[in-house]
């Protein structure tokens, strides 16, 4: 959600449903390079090939034209920056990453920024951020986008939460977390690949598990506190383990947390 109230949607998967055959079936997969938003003050109107669901009220879709993810995006992480420094005080930045196509494997570990207004601005509401620089090229995850190290790669579904620092923090889908301030100019912008890597109790890809961020107070210091639990290994193996890390301070490390209640003691992992 940006700070005008709109939401902004990326990436997914496209295709028919066929109905003819049981059960139904997806036919022309695709992963999408959508980009879109939402303005739920907006009166409803049509959506591609779509009518109104309700005509005559209120929330609709748009899509800023000519203007698309670079690459195909299956479930990114869309993140706000929240900091309104670099753009000036009508535009932030919002960062889509994760989600790439498996097919084209030089994009695993890349993400994309936009710039986001209001849904009525003259100056676009959608428009890509500067510095994807001419020619328009993808932005580098933390090691660069080539990088084949699956223990920090941004991959399918990487959780980012936005620190009190103003700092994005990535605590997966690699194992190895990583923090880095997308309102620095990008020539001096630097993943921070020391917090969140050791102390870990889980060391492969945390596929489907979860991850949250709440931020206390300690002894009179503000602490960014991101938890991980759950998720499967690469054998579909569920884990009931859990953990933390102070994302804010430096070189943090992951802490043990008590394992997920189950029935018994380590039989309840969840996905």
């Amino acid at each position: 959600w940006s700070q005008e109230g709109d939401l902004v949607v990326a990436g997914g998967e496209g295709g028919i449903l066929d109905g003819s055959v049981s059960p139904p079936w997806i036919n022309t997969f695709e992963i999408t390079k959508y980009l879109m938003l939402f303005d739920p003050a907006a009166p409803s109107q049509p959506f591609e090939l779509a009518a109104s669901l309700y005509p005559g009220e209120v929330g609709c879709w748009k899509t800023a034209p000519n203007l698309e993810l670079l690459v195909g995006r299956w479930y990114p992480t869309v993140t706000l920056s929240q900091k309104l420094t670099r753009n000036g005080l009508d535009n932030e930045v919002v960062m889509v990453s994760g989600g790439s196509d498996f097919a084209t494997n030089q994009v695993l570990n890349t993400y994309e920024s936009f710039v986001v207004r209001a849904s009525n601005s003259p100056a676009g509401f959608l428009t890509r951020d500067p510095d994807h620089g001419n020619p328009i090229q993808v932005l580098p995850g933390p090691g660069g986008t080539l990088n084949p190290n699956q223990r920090e790669i941004l991959g399918l579904y990487p959780r980012v939460h936005l620190l009190s620092t103003g700092d994005m923090f990535v605590s997966g889908y690699g194992p190895d977390a990583s923090r880095f301030n997308l309102n620095a100019p990008l020539a001096t912008r630097t993943w921070n690949r020391t917090v969140g890597r050791v102390g870990s109790n889980w060391n492969d890809l945390r596929e489907n598990g979860a991850s949250i961020f709440y931020g206390r107070m300690a002894g009179g210091t503000l602490e960014d506190i991101v938890v991980r639990f759950g998720g499967w290994n690469g054998i579909f193996l569920p884990t009931d383990a859990a953990e933390a890390c102070i994302a804010s301070s430096a070189a943090a490390p992951w802490m043990s947390l008590p394992a997920i209640p189950g029935n018994a003691a380590g039989t309840l992992g969840r996905t």
